[in-house]
């Protein structure tokens, strides 16, 4: 895994010196949306959902929020027991979630302010990573292809969208030939 120094914008964004902000980088990173904007909802939403208790993110953001806003926004959670971030996908756009802290991954290269994907703590080098966030493909003819679905239920809904059997056959399997779960459910 390649790996390039990203802050996501937070110096762009007028705020200086090192915070825990691992969450509030990786989702901007992934979605592309200015640090300062996804800041301001994350704050708010941390508010709401904690009856004020956590005033704003600047100490971390709480799973549930990032979970929430994530969610809301049309991003898929694959929960990945035992794996390492190592077995993410090598190509596309991820969040990966792993022990305390969430980092971007683009295309096998790491976007964060540090070299998150080495850890002393595991045999191969690899941190453990509890899932990956992912924004479902958009087939031509406008439907999601979702990890959470089989290979099957997605072929079948999009034949049923009007793509022909061959067509929906080749965009699923391209979909999901770098995803670690692979095509074992044809």
């Amino acid at each position: 895994m390649k790996y390039q120094y990203n802050d996501g914008g937070r110096k762009r964004g007028g705020y200086k010196g090192h915070t825990s902000d691992c969450v509030l980088r990786a989702t901007v990173i992934a979605t592309g949306e200015h640090y300062r904007t996804v800041k301001k909802v994350m704050d708010k939403m941390c508010i709401d959902m904690t009856g004020g208790l956590v005033r704003s993110c600047n100490g971390g953001v709480p799973e549930p929020v990032s979970h929430k806003y994530l969610t809301e926004r049309g991003w898929e959670l694959v929960l990945t027991a035992g794996s390492y971030l190592k077995d993410v996908p090598k190509r596309g756009t991820y969040i990966a979630v792993l022990s305390r802290h969430d980092c971007a991954i683009i295309n096998n290269t790491l976007h964060d302010t540090w070299r998150s994907d080495v850890s002393r703590r595991t045999k191969n080098g690899s941190p453990v990573m509890k899932g990956y966030y992912y924004k479902p493909t958009r087939s031509p003819v406008g439907l999601s292809v979702s990890h959470k679905l089989t290979r099957v239920e997605n072929i079948r809904d999009l034949r049923s969208a009007g793509m022909t059997l061959d067509d929906a056959k080749k965009f699923v399997d391209s979909v999901y030939k770098d995803h670690p779960r692979g095509r074992h459910w044809d």
